[in-house]
């Protein structure tokens, strides 16, 4: 898998009908048989503490590129229910980004390292 961000991580997982949630601190898998291969699992375990952070709702440092990294976010529930980001329309002071690829998740300005 590379080096494969927890991002990507989940919409893979979503590709291949696996559903992830928490169960307290724990993380739960719905998961068609066969569908986690040894590859898959391994990124599991080594994007857990970062998984769990996500779903429960905090934000993470993911880096998209050698060198560039960003906050992560789930989108707010707003920007959610309407479909799309509500930045540049009715809501201000909102200083995030919708991630296009990853509907629901969105991220704050890039640090350049």
């Amino acid at each position: 898998m590379g080096d494969i961000n927890p991002i990507d991580l989940l919409a893979k997982l979503e590709r291949r009908n696996v559903k992830v949630s928490l169960a307290g601190d724990k993380l739960r898998l719905e998961a068609p048989a066969g569908t986690l291969t040894l590859e898959l699992k391994e990124a599991l375990r080594q994007h857990k503490p970062a998984l769990t952070a996500l779903l429960s709702g905090r934000p993470v440092e993911v880096v998209f590129w050698p060198g560039v990294t960003s906050k992560v976010y789930k989108a707010r529930q707003t920007c959610l229910e309407a479909g799309h980001c509500l930045q540049w329309s009715r809501e201000t002071g909102c200083e995030l980004y919708p991630l296009p690829l990853h509907r629901g998740w969105c991220r704050g300005r890039a640090n350049l390292k």
